[in-house]
């Protein structure tokens, strides 16, 4: 069974980075640049600053940053290290079929992706902040479209990307949840 998951990831991992052209390169390479979404962040702690009244604005910025410094610790600094999964940008046998740009092939090990679990824990927490859902489905539109970029340029499985996306998920559930039980004894 975990051959047969591994095959799948491999496959899918290589068809979608097989299909690649100038434009969608230039364009996936900067969604990958961690301060090109950095107007969408000021956007998100602006609308936060308006919405809320003052203490509740203190416990969802930590909230957020708390989120998005665990799902980086757990996918940067327990699982790559632990679970040892090359990026297939190392992997000597697929490197003839990867389209890398900028030879950007990443750090040694991919398994989770950062880049997703960091991005969906911003994309969680702005909709569980937001009853307007334009800013959720910019967020969740944008934490799958850096998800995606990473598989598109190399260096992650779509496997290390969902991952990602499942700590993300997970974690953000639990700040929020935190969240709500602070917020509500500080009432």
């Amino acid at each position: 069974m975990i051959d047969w998951l591994r095959h799948c990831d491999r496959e899918l991992f290589l068809f979608i980075n097989s299909h690649h052209n100038a434009t969608f390169d230039w364009i996936m390479w900067q969604v990958s640049v961690p301060l090109v979404s950095l107007p969408l962040y000021i956007y998100i702690l602006y609308r936060i600053f308006k919405k809320y009244p003052r203490n509740i604005v203190w416990y969802a910025f930590l909230t957020i940053i708390v989120s998005v410094g665990l799902s980086n610790t757990i996918s940067s600094e327990i699982l790559k290290p632990i679970v040892h999964r090359l990026r297939p940008s190392h992997v000597p046998e697929l490197q003839k079929y990867i389209h890398l740009i900028r030879n950007y092939s990443g750090g040694m090990y991919g398994f989770a992706s950062s880049h997703a679990a960091n991005m969906t824990a911003i994309a969680v927490c702005t909709t569980y902040f937001f009853t307007k859902r334009t800013i959720s489905y910019i967020t969740i539109s944008w934490a799958l479209l850096i998800s995606y970029s990473r598989i598109y340029l190399g260096v992650h499985y779509p496997g290390d990307v969902f991952a990602g996306i499942l700590i993300g998920i997970c974690v953000s559930l639990l700040c929020l949840t935190v969240f709500g039980v602070i917020s509500q004894r500080r009432k």
